[in-house]
């Protein structure tokens, strides 16, 4: 993932929802590991260049914070463009 958006020639932003990447993951279900997220969010933040904003979101990717929390911050980016 990491690779991908180094190789971004726009601007870019990770947002990362810190309880979850799936609906399988979610707590309680079958593939719920915090341990195999935070590996995954961390070596996304490792080999991610440092102009690329990381924000982390206190949400499952499913939840509407999340949803909230991405369009956002697209906003934002695409505002900040027509300046």
């Amino acid at each position: 993932l990491a690779q991908k958006l180094d190789s971004a020639t726009a601007a870019a932003a990770v947002l990362i929802p810190l309880k979850g990447i799936s609906q399988l993951d979610s707590e309680g279900d079958i593939f719920h590991d915090p341990g195999a997220d935070a590996a995954l969010f961390s070596a996304i933040r490792e080999h991610l260049r440092e102009d690329v904003p990381v924000m982390e979101v206190d949400a499952h990717i499913n939840d509407v914070a999340f949803a909230r929390a991405l369009v956002d911050h697209l906003v934002g980016m695409l505002e900040q463009q027509k300046e």
